[in-house]
């Protein structure tokens, strides 16, 4: 069950369990293994249901595997008409019944799983309950207490965290995966101090050269307003990677140093990074949360002419979003009747929604009809429109 498991031949692993004359403990927990490896949460808990009607006690392998099972059901948007996070809640909370009955109420790893389930479900007052009644808590534990305040947007609550820890409890070394929480945070909250006092850390503890946290102390400087900083940390990277330049130039972008941002996107193909639709896209949308249309405009340009990458329809998405945000409809119109792709329905939604902040009633009515033809049943369309005409007739 388990080798068919990893290799992703679910049905077979399935097959093999339904064979057995005699299902124990193990061999459910490696049918629900399974099914977590292959992100089918929904079969993994259906799994847990028939080992408990089976009359197999689970053990703590079991609770943490099925738990994760429940993790991997947040990944779908709906279940069965519901939130996905609703229901993984909801079953969150009857697997903690579950395990407390059994004796796992303390369980380090059990409770690290199911502090990460309540992140994921935005229960943060659940996660923080789960954190408070540990005794012990281990590395683990404090690093998923930070990615549940980040998930959350809640930054402040994450650098309070890590302010606690280094008076309180020095003897903790943070990891990577807490730190980058952190930076995370201070980019949200422009907390210069505290990412001057964790590029110090980084720095101390070798940890600069790794590429993931030094784009995110790129953002993190970016994010505080400082961008010389930003660029003296990614001009001492040994090889920076494509996350790194994107970074760089988001952050350059969003202080409207277009001049800046050129020189880098030339100097990313002589070091042979050559940019992608994925670091165009992070600067248009910086440009577009920023105001800065005409740096965007010259970026969607130089991104065709200069580096032949061909507009997706999340750069023209992006691109559109950046003109009605600003009343451009003239540009507006003008790039939809030549734009070579076919719009999908997020694009027309996002336009409704700049139609609605300038009350331009007639776009409003063309662009509400594409939608509309894309996807008929969906509320939202509807609701916008309604609200335009409640605000032009007002």
């Amino acid at each position: 069950v388990s080798m068919y498991g990893k290799f992703g031949a679910i049905k077979d692993a399935e097959n093999v369990l339904t064979a057995m004359t005699r299902r124990d403990v193990v061999s459910w927990t490696s049918m629900l293994s399974a099914c977590v490896e292959q992100n089918q949460g929904e079969k993994g808990l259906h799994y847990y249901m028939k080992m408990l009607e089976d009359g197999a006690d689970a053990d703590e392998l079991t609770f943490i595997a099925t738990l994760q099972a429940c993790s991997a059901l947040t990944d779908r948007q709906e279940v069965y008409g519901q939130s996905s996070k609703e229901i993984s809640l909801e079953i969150a909370e009857a697997l903690k019944v579950d395990f407390h009955k059994k004796g796992f109420a303390f369980d380090i790893i059990i409770a690290n799983t199911l502090m990460s389930v309540y992140g994921k479900c935005r229960a943060v007052s659940e996660a923080e309950e789960v954190f408070a009644k540990l005794a012990c808590p281990d590395i683990v534990t404090w690093s998923v207490m930070f990615s549940v305040y980040a998930d959350s947007g809640l930054g402040d609550k994450t650098v309070s965290l890590y302010k606690h820890i280094q008076k309180f409890h020095r003897e903790i070394t943070v990891n990577d995966t807490a730190l980058t929480c952190v930076l995370q945070a201070c980019s949200d909250m422009g907390n210069l101090g505290t990412c001057e006092e964790i590029h110090f850390i980084l720095t101390s503890e070798n940890y600069d050269q790794t590429l993931s946290i030094s784009a995110t102390l790129i953002h993190a400087y970016g994010g505080c307003a400082c961008m010389l900083d930003a660029q003296y940390v990614f001009d001492h990277l040994h090889t920076p990677d494509i996350v790194a330049w994107t970074s760089c130039c988001a952050g350059h972008a969003e202080a409207g140093n277009f001049l800046s941002l050129a020189q880098l996107l030339v100097s990313s193909v002589m070091f042979g990074v050559h940019p992608d639709e994925v670091m165009f896209s992070s600067v248009l949308v910086v440009c577009s949360h920023s105001g800065l249309i005409d740096v965007g405009l010259q970026c969607f340009v130089t991104m065709t002419k200069d580096y032949n990458t061909c507009p997706n329809t999340k750069h023209y998405a992006i691109l559109l979003d950046l003109l009605g945000r600003s009343g451009r409809f003239g540009m507006v119109e003008n790039i939809l009747k030549r734009m070579p792709i076919v719009a999908d329905f997020s694009l027309w939604l996002g336009l409704l929604g700049a139609c609605g902040r300038h009350a331009n009633l007639e776009l409003a009515e063309q662009v509400f009809d594409k939608a509309l033809t894309l996807q008929p049943e969906e509320a939202t369309a509807y609701v916008m429109m309604s609200n335009i005409y409640a605000q032009y007739h007002n």
